[in-house]
């Protein structure tokens, strides 16, 4: 390879402009709950309701939801991983977890979007 230049003409010094960085805004990025200092808390939960259907038949189950809380404590999106049994308990776990609310992960000490799992159990007290 010899007599081959790599270096790229025309680029120079490059403002990134106030709070960018080489990767862009960080003020945008969605975290995991592993790479965050203290994860969000719930600090408001409405209970699931129970659909009848399911009470009637005796049927239990859960669902793993994939959560994206916002640095403001709110639940910004909502997708459904896993459900057992699949075609029950999916819609009234997604519609009650996005009226929860939480208290805000934190990285570096700053308020920060992050993307966390959480399941949601329908299990009937005897």
């Amino acid at each position: 390879m010899a007599g081959l230049d790599l270096s790229l003409l025309g680029l120079g010094e490059v403002d990134l402009g106030a709070g960018q960085d080489a990767v862009g805004d960080v003020g945008d990025v969605v975290m995991t709950e592993d790479s965050v200092d203290s994860p969000p808390q719930a600090i408001e939960r409405q209970p699931a309701a129970y659909p009848a259907k399911a009470r009637a038949k005796g049927i239990t189950g859960y669902v793993v939801l994939r959560l994206r809380v916002g640095s403001d404590g709110a639940v910004q999106d909502v997708q459904v991983q896993e459900a057992t049994p699949p075609g029950v308990f999916e819609e009234t776990a997604v519609t009650s977890v996005r009226g929860w609310r939480f208290e805000p992960a934190t990285y570096e000490g700053r308020p920060v979007t992050v993307s966390v799992t959480q399941t949601v159990r329908f299990e009937l007290s005897g």
